[in-house]
């Protein structure tokens, strides 16, 4: 792969942020939609593309959001939600759940899981959490 840098270099590396961005969007990734639902029945959800196991034992997963999400901040508060694994043919569930709104379930069959947290129909499989842990880094 031929590629040529052309943004300002980070301070303690050779790589450009336009460089590195190029390079990682080459690595395929585990989109997963993050769904929960508050007190008042409202259902919250995002996708990332960052989901993965960390721990077996324990079994832990983790994922990456931005920190301009306006749905974190509110399914954050919940301390539980639902990892629904994505297929590659569920793009329409990513178009979703990326708007901003409450909007975002509409048209979107799903039923809740053991921790009441919406499981999306179709999903390749459901993974039902809770919040152990959060770091804050990084954009």
């Amino acid at each position: 792969m031929d590629i040529t840098p052309s943004a300002e270099k980070t301070p303690d590396s050779d790589i450009t942020p336009a460089l590195y961005r190029q390079i990682l969007g080459k690595l395929p990734t585990g989109v997963t939609a993050i769904t929960g639902v508050n007190d008042d029945d409202e259902k919250l959800g995002l996708v990332v593309g960052t989901f993965q196991s960390l721990s077996l034992e324990p079994p832990l997963v983790m994922f990456c959001v931005d920190k301009s999400s306006s749905s974190w901040p509110k399914l954050r508060k919940l301390q539980k939600f639902t990892a629904n694994i994505l297929s590659d043919d569920q793009i329409s569930i990513c178009r979703s759940l990326s708007r901003k709104g409450p909007e975002k379930f509409e048209g979107l069959p799903c039923a809740p899981g053991p921790l009441g947290t919406p499981h999306l129909d179709g999903a390749t499989a459901y993974i039902d959490c809770v919040v152990t842990a959060e770091v804050v880094v990084g954009d």
